[in-house]
């Protein structure tokens, strides 16, 4: 078996190289004009990557908000055209002197 503070020491001397790679990695994609990449931070155990929320820019919400204001409006008017016109009142139901 092997010593609990050995393999500490051996966990860390590693992550220790891991960040030196990944930073010379990095060095060369900037050098050749790359976007960086992200990363995913794990958690305290690194064993589970989380990834950061995606942001939207306040042009794209106005996009999605104007296109959505125009599919309710088709929507509304679809709807509107099988409605009883506005000017023309409904016809009233009489009863004949028969039925009665």
């Amino acid at each position: 078996m092997h010593d609990p503070e050995l393999l500490a020491a051996a966990l860390v001397g590693y992550e220790q190289q891991r960040f030196e790679i990944e930073t010379r990695i990095a060095e060369l994609r900037r050098q050749l004009g790359e976007r960086p990449v992200r990363v995913a931070v794990g958690s305290s155990d690194g064993t589970h990557p989380t990834s950061k929320k995606r942001m939207m820019s306040a042009a794209g919400r106005k996009r999605i908000a104007e296109a959505q204001r125009k599919r309710w409006a088709a929507a509304r008017k679809a709807t509107d055209q099988h409605a009883v016109p506005a000017g023309k009142p409904a016809k009233k139901r009489m009863l004949s002197a028969a039925s009665a």
